[in-house]
């Protein structure tokens, strides 16, 4: 097999630094034609639905408390309008990483969690201090997410249903501990919120 040049190689490993980057300026405009969660968009681009998922913030997930508000939310600001989309990355998934700016000029991460319906996502956005400082306002004003006491990371939320689905008694037996239907105790209540009762069946939750 023949060799690739080093400086070939150079240059690729400079290109997947780049588009990997946060700092990566590419941008493109495009019409929302889909909402899949709060932080999920598809936007038209070069004819094509491009999934875009909104870098920095994480959302709740479809099933968790504020979930289905967090996409009403996006629904209203963003679909059916022709939006910035300035992209940062891509994810595991291979959907597009980016900011996305609405013809008013704001940026539609930013309004989610300034509303209180996304979290900052430390894990992948550790130095954004500007979605930091909106949390930290969302939480202290008590908007949104923030009016329960010990609201539910999606991240966690995610660990918990992947959790539930190897060991459905371990969680039925955490909701034992209080016949409330909204236990008090934290762990007990973070279970809850995935949807299972103080007994361990199923309810619909938003």
């Amino acid at each position: 097999m023949p060799q690739v040049p080093a400086f070939l190689r150079l240059s690729c490993w400079g290109v997947l630094l780049l588009l990997s980057s946060p700092t990566f300026a590419a941008e493109f405009s495009g019409r929302v034609v889909g909402v899949i969660e709060g932080d999920d968009v598809l936007v038209l681009h070069d004819g094509l639905k491009e999934d875009v998922r909104l870098n920095g913030i994480d959302c709740p997930e479809k099933g968790q408390a504020y979930g289905e508000r967090a996409k009403e939310f996006t629904t209203r600001l963003a679909l059916r309008k022709t939006v910035r989309v300035l992209v940062q990355g891509a994810d595991a998934f291979g959907r597009t990483l980016g900011k996305v700016v609405l013809p008013d000029g704001r940026i539609l991460n930013h309004e989610l969690v300034k509303a209180g319906l996304a979290w900052w996502f430390r894990q992948y956005a550790p130095e954004n201090a500007e979605v930091a400082r909106f949390e930290k306002e969302a939480r202290e004003a008590k908007r949104g997410l923030w009016r329960d006491a010990r609201p539910l990371p999606p991240w966690v939320f995610r660990k918990f249903k992947e959790r539930k689905k190897g060991s459905g008694v371990f969680l039925a037996r955490l909701c034992e501990v209080t016949d409330e239907d909204e236990p008090s105790h934290a762990e007990p209540r973070l279970i809850c919120s995935l949807g299972l009762t103080h007994r361990g069946t199923m309810r619909p939750r938003e």
